[in-house]
């Protein structure tokens, strides 16, 4: 048989790794589970909400956590100065104001850009946690223009950023979560003026960028139940094996060494602590 001249023949390589997004409502344990996954574990802690949940795992796990500073425009000296000058106008101070944050947080998105691209270099680390990916995107977009609103046709180079992250983890064999969190959903309306007022459904929806759940290999749901004190973890889908679509793992199965297990059930529990 003759075999194509630039093509190398697939071969089973039996990667056991798991790339996953999970989101939820907060307070519902997506931290948490992100911290049950192989150690050692780099952890970038871009909402700053992780304090207490780490000390549970900190004594037991190698875990290394990357920080970096956030800005508000109600604290910023440059932006209260722009704010206080007389007889300035409005749409220029907002100008300068994108401008300050542009510049801040380009730094900031560099800064992560370094970490991660070395983390996911280093040798001996087995997972890196993005919390929150929801975060991640909101620095790339203050990166960009300022200002978290964006221009749409102008999302090129974000997309392609994001993709690049997760595409260097594919290739390091390492496993990546990112954690994701909620916004509320809303469905067209007409309202009687003939304009799109836009109402809640009553439901939740992921919210960052809409590219990732199309880069991860399994999407997850975290869910707490304050009346039976019942956290569990729903497998949204799974490109690794699609029946999986609907499991659900409660309380000490809501792991990520259950989540291991289900998806290659020739591993132990073990291969992935």
């Amino acid at each position: 048989m003759n075999t194509p001249k630039n093509a190398v023949r697939a071969t089973s390589k039996k990667i056991r790794r798991i790339v996953a997004r999970i989101g939820g409502r907060e307070k519902n344990g997506k931290s948490e589970w992100s911290l049950t996954s192989p150690a050692p574990i780099a952890f970038f802690n871009l909402n700053k909400r992780i304090e207490g949940v780490i000390d549970k795992f900190a004594d037991k796990k190698e875990i290394y956590v990357y920080e970096y500073p956030s800005y508000s425009r109600d604290d910023m000296n440059e932006v209260m100065t722009l704010k206080a000058l007389p007889d300035k106008d409005p749409k220029k101070i907002e100008k300068e104001v994108a401008e300050l944050f542009k510049e801040k947080y380009k730094r900031i998105w560099n800064d992560i850009q370094r970490d991660f691209y070395e983390v996911a270099e280093t040798r001996d680390i087995r997972t890196i946690v993005i919390d929150t990916e929801t975060d991640l995107w909101e620095t790339r977009r203050l990166a960009e223009w300022g200002r978290s609103a964006s221009i749409p046709t102008a999302f090129s180079g974000l997309n392609k950023d994001m993709r690049n992250m997760v595409e260097a983890v594919n290739y390091s064999g390492k496993n990546l979560i990112m954690i994701s969190e909620m916004k509320k959903q809303y469905k067209d309306h007409i309202d009687k003026n003939g304009k799109n007022v836009g109402i809640w459904t009553g439901d939740y929806e992921m919210a960052g960028w809409t590219g990732i759940s199309y880069k991860v290999q399994v999407n997850l749901l975290a869910k707490f139940d304050p009346l039976t004190h019942t956290f569990s973890t729903t497998i949204i889908d799974c490109g690794l094996d699609q029946m999986l679509a609907g499991e659900v793992m409660e309380n000490d199965m809501s792991t990520f060494p259950f989540l291991g297990i289900t998806i290659f059930p020739d591993t132990t529990l073990e291969d992935w602590e």
